[in-house]
């Protein structure tokens, strides 16, 4: 059976009338990982039941982009969906299904996702847009398309090994080198929690020092911080595999 359709389903013409229930959306499993870019890994969109006239969904759930894709999404087989299908939106996918005859109770399998590591980093996954919001909202319906109350438990992707760097920084000029590979390297990002107005790096050739927009392992930075109490400094990364001589 054929079941392509349009992604406008029956979840989207809910009746604004809550009926009291326990459903709540997860993921299989709820924090997930690979080793490198282009792994992949499978995740299960799931809602839990206590009905059993469950007869329709929808799933609207964002990621970063930067650190993983989500490039494909199959129905699951409980139930078989008399209706169902999935869109790719960016930073967000979405899928639907409808089951008329109802549902339930138990895990209801929405969708296995093949998700594949795009970079380094960690990713949120969150069931977004609840009904009524919009666009694609996440949502559920009973028989009648009256809505049903519902909860989600977000998830977590985590590509490489990603680890935290932590250390206080005084106020005045402070000389750092990174420890980790950061996900991100624009020093907005490194320093997002340091109180600073200028970083520099000293350059051997030029003997001047010069203003920096990135950040990478094996290099000085001087970094001036200007709260008086000093600031705390934090970032993300994976382990450095290897630095060239130099401040490290």
């Amino acid at each position: 059976m054929n079941k392509s359709f349009g992604i406008v389903l029956v979840v989207l013409a809910l009746l604004a009338v809550p009926a009291a229930a326990d459903e709540h959306f997860y993921l299989v499993p709820q924090n997930s990982s690979c080793d490198g870019p282009d792994d992949e890994v499978t995740v299960w969109a799931m809602l839990h039941t206590d009905r059993s006239d469950i007869g329709s969904f929808g799933a609207h759930i964002t990621f970063d982009p930067s650190v993983v894709n989500i490039t494909n999404i199959q129905e699951g087989t409980n139930p078989d969906w008399d209706l169902w299908n999935w869109k790719h939106m960016g930073n967000y996918v979405f899928f639907a299904g409808n089951e008329f005859g109802g549902t339930g109770p138990g895990e209801l399998e929405l969708g296995t996702m093949t998700l594949k590591c795009t970079g380094i980093g960690k990713s949120s996954l969150e069931y977004t847009n609840w009904y009524p919001q919009g666009p694609d909202p996440t949502a559920v319906g009973d028989t009648l398309g009256l809505a049903v109350d519902f909860t989600a438990i977000n998830g977590t992707f985590t590509c490489g090994d990603v680890q935290t760097h932590t250390m206080p920084l005084p106020e005045g000029w402070n000389l750092i080198s990174l420890p980790l590979t950061p996900t991100d390297n624009s020093v907005t990002e490194v320093l997002s929690g340091v109180t600073q107005n200028d970083v520099k790096r000293y350059d051997a050739t030029t003997k001047l020092f010069e203003d920096v927009t990135t950040m990478d392992p094996g290099v000085g930075y001087f970094v001036h911080v200007t709260d008086p109490s000093g600031s705390t400094w934090s970032y993300q990364g994976s382990p450095v595999s290897s630095t060239s001589p130099g401040l490290n």
